[in-house]
């Protein structure tokens, strides 16, 4: 495999998705957006953690939650040596999967920012995907800037709400069950809150815990193989991922891909 082989529709870039939100904030699901076989691929070619990098990170504190990001030195160490990771990296990182998703969500992302000039300002830049040196080109063009994440949260773990930072544009996410029972309950959770969080405040303790009694769920999200979702940031887009216990040894796993601009 020298690349990854997304569906059909991805292939004909034909974006057949099914809208599960527009009020506040756009929700999106590609039903089997991986063949089986990228999906196994994706699958077994998950980074190993590192434990001594793990014994230095305070995991208590991060809610238990683990990352291995396309911008860490660890990352761009660990794709030198390992041909599969080179692939998934340049498959997410080429420009025919920006466009797919960038050409296709474009009207979405006007709408998501309609009331923060900033960033309205941005989307109306003509795009490259470089960062320049040349200051004339970094002024009348807006940068998007990619990033993969793989993300390992242990039992009992968490993700508190929040609605993520003003230059996120966009997240993709897939998800890596094992196969055990309760698993497909402990997707992303998306709030339904007229609150704004323009500083993305990630909300802990006491601000949870009002967040959470005073909040309905506006969706919860499948943990399942091959599918892919995504969702568009703005100021509304709470989410959090809530905590879970599957047992002492298990770890739920994703990849999530993410826009900034």
């Amino acid at each position: 495999m020298s690349e990854l082989y997304f569906n059909k529709d991805y292939q004909n870039n034909i974006f057949n998705v099914e809208f599960l939100n527009k009020k506040n904030f756009t929700i999106f699901k590609i039903k089997n957006f991986l063949d089986y076989k990228t999906y196994e691929f994706l699958d077994k070619s998950f980074p190993k953690i590192d434990e001594e990098r793990l014994s230095n990170f305070n995991l208590e504190k991060n809610n238990y939650k683990y990352t291995i990001i396309s911008t860490d030195q660890d990352y761009k160490e660990i794709l030198e040596k390992n041909k599969r990771l080179q692939i998934i990296h340049n498959s997410i990182f080429s420009k025919k999967f920006y466009e797919f998703f960038y050409k296709n969500l474009e009207v979405e992302f006007f709408n998501s920012r309609s009331k923060d000039l900033k960033f309205l300002i941005k989307l109306f830049k003509p795009k490259t995907l470089n960062l320049s040196k040349n200051y004339f080109k970094n002024f009348f063009y807006t940068y998007i800037r990619r990033q993969i994440e793989y993300s390992y949260i242990f039992n009992k773990g968490k993700i508190v709400p929040h609605t993520d930072g003003r230059s996120k544009l966009l997240s993709l996410l897939m998800f890596f069950p094992e196969g055990r029972e309760g698993e497909d309950k402990i997707g992303t959770t998306f709030w339904d809150s007229e609150e704004k969080n323009l500083n993305n405040e990630h909300l802990r303790d006491i601000k949870e815990k009002k967040f959470k009694e005073n909040t309905k769920v506006l969706t919860k999200l499948d943990f399942k193989k091959c599918d892919l979702y995504g969702f568009i940031r703005n100021s509304k887009s709470w989410h959090s991922v809530e905590p879970f216990n599957l047992g002492e040894n298990y770890v739920r796993r994703s990849i999530n891909i993410n826009f900034y601009f």
